[in-house]
């Protein structure tokens, strides 16, 4: 058919439809049965409207419980989370007070580092007072008719020869010895400039030998020493180098190297 065709019948329809469907009931339950195998009757359809309207009611209540049960949830959380607030306060205060411990044991440390220094000095003074005491007895072997003297002593002597920063360098010097060594076959007198410590180190070593070559300037001869109780890995061989000869707890070392440098 035509659109035009259609149009025609469609007039025709609703113009006389609704007097055919008084006229003829059979035709009108056909053409009902027809339709309402394509569409709902209004029954049917506001019963839908029905079963839409319950659904949504029971889905909003559900949604309601939902919302109900998460906003309990969320109070839980909310105190939770206020007992971790307290815990949080609790450990600032913790930390606060390890803050203050450590700050305590951090003044005890240095305490301890002051007194251990002071213990340290007066172990050295100690081994100092000590070497001067027995210097004949430690240096016997090489030196003869040994005897402490006060660098001090020396200034008439090293006035001219040394400058003002090399005599307060040998000023510094821990003990200096006067004494006879064998060069040669001869009896030389001889300098010695000792260096004390509880535990040697290089350093040591190092101000030995520079204060032996402060007393060589004159024209003496100078021996170089490093005496201690114990001594660092690496000392003996460091001194050799030097010329230094070593002390250690009644044991000699370099003597040979120390009396080739004077």
């Amino acid at each position: 058919m035509t659109t035009e065709e259609i149009q025609q019948l469609k007039q025709v329809v609703l113009r006389e439809l609704p007097q055919v469907l008084l006229q003829d009931t059979e035709f009108a339950l056909a053409l009902e049965g027809m339709l309402s195998e394509r569409f709902p009757r209004r029954d049917e359809f506001a019963r839908l409207l029905d079963e839409v309207a319950t659904f949504h009611r029971e889905s909003d209540q559900r949604f309601d419980k939902v919302d109900q049960r998460f906003d309990k949830v969320d109070q839980r959380f909310d105190k939770v989370d206020q007992r971790l607030d307290k815990v949080d306060q609790r450990l600032d205060k913790v930390d606060q007070r390890f803050d203050k411990v450590d700050q305590r044991l951090d003044k005890v440390d240095q305490r301890l580092d002051k007194v251990e220094q002071r213990v340290g000095k007066l172990d050295g003074r100690s081994l100092e007072i000590q070497f001067r005491d027995k210097a004949a007895a430690y240096l016997g072997t090489v030196l003869r008719g040994v005897r402490v003297i006060s660098a001090g002593d020396l200034a008439d002597e090293l006035e001219g020869v040394l400058t003002e920063e090399e005599w307060q360098e040998l000023l510094r010097t821990d003990v200096v010895l006067r004494g006879r060594a064998n060069l040669g076959g001869q009896r030389v007198e001889m300098m010695v400039a000792v260096e004390v410590s509880v535990k040697l180190n290089e350093h040591d070593v190092l101000r030995a030998a520079r204060r032996a070559a402060l007393l060589r300037k004159k024209g003496w001869k100078a021996l170089a020493v490093a005496a201690g109780e114990d001594a660092a890995e690496g000392v003996a061989e460091a001194a050799a180098r030097l010329g230094v000869a070593v002390l250690k707890d009644g044991q000699h070392w370099n003597w040979a190297e120390a009396l080739a440098a004077a």
